[in-house]
């Protein structure tokens, strides 16, 4: 690796402000190792780029800054998917090379900053450390009353809060009456819903961040399913107002290229929030940018949407529609008959979410609706299960005893 470079060339200040730069300190290492440290330093470097080169996503990068430092650089994931992916890399070197691992022994930093002519870094507080260690699965790190200290930071007031929660919204499969797919919600805390007008709004690229956020949290959950021998079908929905952007679609078809390609067979990404009037050339080419990173896109369609035929050659393989909160249910009914009849005539699945009661449900079954979603089935799950049997029978049974 090259030390003679320009630090701030490496990352942008937008990249810096997210918390997508960090630095893996190994001078625990260097003490482990005591007098072997010079003969057996180039052989470290080389295990330790070896991890970085399979661990980080191909828009990713690192750099080594002096003898005891790396410089990682993750522009499509969130602060804390970048932390934890530069906490599980230096953890894995620590074990291989001192067979053990500490708190005390990692040394992570996050990049706050710009000066004149260098990064700002900010060291990792032990209690930091340990809340990150509990999330990616390594208790073994933390011990009990670092753990407890985890514990007491994260319930802290003035911690930093997170800007929205995600959750998972079971849906049932009508034809083969059972649970196979869940649907990535995001919840703000306060509470916007997105719409086409956010596409003007100032926050952006907070917006965009949280869909990235979203988008990466649920590939996370997927992935542990799949290792563990789940199966299930995992649907985010692209809001047309961040697609639609050129920015915003460069984000998010660098966030998709990041993920794992075996999670691919397993993700559906439905264009959602379309507003009325938009071309069909247009909304084919945004089918086309996210088409390569999973088995299928659909398109949900504006509630009171007409000319189906627009979107007949998409490339889509279903159309959706959600209905809103406050749809009279004799408006919902001509709403999913229309659903229902155009993708039969196109020969596309047709997917309803927002079924709020039983006999909605039932309607939407008995027109052909292939996927239904909505309070009817229950609420979301934080952590989806593997694929299983649920028959009509056994939701009617369900909710006779609720």
């Amino acid at each position: 690796m090259t030390l003679g470079f320009d630090l701030k060339s490496m990352a942008s200040p937008a990249l810096i402000r997210r918390g997508g730069v960090n630095v893996i300190g190994l001078e625990a290492i260097r003490a482990g190792t005591g007098a072997r440290w010079e003969r057996m330093r180039e052989s470290i470097y080389a295990r330790m780029e070896a991890q970085l080169s399979q661990k980080l996503g191909p828009t990713d990068f690192y750099v080594r800054i002096g003898p005891l430092a790396y410089l990682i650089v993750m522009p499509s994931s969130g602060a804390e998917d970048a932390a934890l992916c530069c906490l599980k890399i230096a953890y894995e070197l620590h074990r291989s090379l001192l067979g053990r691992c500490g708190i005390d022994d990692l040394t992570l930093a996050r990049v706050t900053g710009e000066s004149a002519d260098t990064l700002d870094i900010q060291p990792l507080a032990a209690t930091e450390i340990a809340q990150l260690a509990i999330r990616s699965g390594l208790p073994d790190l933390v011990p009990a009353h670092a753990a407890a200290a985890a514990s007491a930071w994260c319930q802290d007031a003035s911690a930093p809060q997170p800007t929205a929660s995600f959750g998972f919204e079971p849906i049932w499969d009508s034809q083969h009456g059972a649970i196979t797919s869940y649907r990535l919600a995001t919840h703000r805390p306060d509470a916007l819903q997105w719409t086409a007008a956010l596409a003007s709004r100032e926050d952006f690229r907070t917006e965009l961040r949280m869909l990235v956020d979203g988008l990466t949290h649920a590939a996370r959950i997927l992935g542990a399913a799949l290792q563990a021998g789940g199966r299930y079908l995992m649907i985010v929905p692209m809001p047309h107002a961040l697609l639609s952007s050129p920015t915003g679609r460069m984000d998010i078809a660098a966030a998709c290229r990041a993920l794992p390609a075996e999670l691919r067979p397993f993700l559906i990404l439905t264009i959602a929030a379309v507003p009325p009037g938009v071309p069909q050339s247009r909304m084919g080419e945004l089918a086309c940018a996210i088409r390569p990173f999973c088995r299928a896109v659909c398109v949900e369609l504006p509630f009171g949407f007409h000319d189906h035929a627009t979107y007949q050659n998409l490339g889509a393989s279903g159309f959706a529609l959600a209905l809103p909160a406050l749809a009279a249910p004799s408006v919902a009914r001509i709403e999913i008959a229309k659903l229902a009849t155009a993708a039969k005539r196109f020969g596309l699945r047709a997917s309803v979410s927002g079924l709020r009661t039983l006999d909605l449900a039932e309607y939407a079954r008995a027109c052909g609706i292939d996927f239904l979603s909505g309070p009817f089935l229950g609420s979301e799950v934080f952590v989806p299960q593997r694929m299983s049997k649920l028959t009509w029978d056994d939701i009617l049974a369900s909710a006779a005893t609720a």
